[in-house]
């Protein structure tokens, strides 16, 4: 009975041991086919992540992380929306807290969907440069008044919750920069 339970014990070790490896090749791939095909000339994300050119945000009323108040009628410039299941976002939000250091903290709007601890390493980052807000789901407040359909997600607005420019990638917003210079 003793050598039953050990051989059942080494096989449920041996197929834990093997699923973790499966599971993290996967892993592996997903981000270095991300990489490989945001390197790609001419590659765009698939679809629009959000509302497009000339359309207006919809109303939300949130807290931010840090208890402020912000809704579509606060006059923030750039938005971005980051998932913290997308291992892209997290490559991206470097470079969406680079073009946010252009502009003053209360003009910029950081979401995070999802477990707000899987930010832990960005978000001091985010926190200087960004008013914050945690959404628990994808289709949360600001998710939906922006119609946001894929992270990361990113847009610049006139202030007056018109959509200037939008995409996945902050690139994707540098007409509306080049016309700031």
């Amino acid at each position: 009975m003793t050598s039953l339970i050990t051989v059942i014990g080494v096989l449920v070790t041996a197929n834990l041991a093997l699923t973790l490896m499966v599971i993290k090749k996967i892993r592996d791939g997903e981000v270095r086919f991300a990489r490989i095909e945001a390197s790609l000339p001419g590659s765009r994300p698939p679809a629009e992540v959000m509302l497009a050119p000339g359309e207006q945000i919809g109303e939300f009323s949130v807290k931010t992380i840090d208890g402020e108040l912000v809704t579509e009628q606060t006059p923030f410039l750039l938005v971005g929306v980051f998932s913290a299941t997308c291992f892209i976002c997290h490559e991206r939000i470097p470079e969406f807290v680079k073009l946010a250091e252009t502009l003053t903290p209360g003009q910029v709007l950081a979401v995070l969907t999802g477990d707000q601890g899987s930010f832990a390493n960005e978000l001091p980052n985010l926190r200087q440069v960004a008013m914050v807000t945690n959404e628990a789901a994808h289709g949360g407040p600001v998710a939906t008044a922006l119609d946001v359909k894929g992270a990361p997600a990113f847009g610049w607005l006139d202030g007056a919750r018109t959509v200037l420019a939008s995409g996945a990638r902050t690139s994707d917003l540098t007409v509306v920069q080049a016309a700031r210079r």
